[in-house]
């Protein structure tokens, strides 16, 4: 997924001394965008979702 960029690294976090720092791991909003429509006998409406799925436009 980091490399179709769905997702990328963030900050390291150091949970002790023992073994690897783990990484943090963050969902990319504009990775990818859909469109809606709603069509209905009075109206049409459109929207376009980001990836996380709040309204873009």
């Amino acid at each position: 997924m980091i490399n179709v960029r769905f997702i990328k690294e963030t900050d390291y976090v150091a949970s002790g001394n023992v073994g690897r720092k783990g990484i943090n791991l963050q969902v990319v909003d504009d990775a990818l965008l859909t469109a809606g429509i709603w069509i209905d006998s009075d109206f049409i409406d459109v929207c376009v979702l980001d990836f996380t799925g709040k309204v873009v436009a």
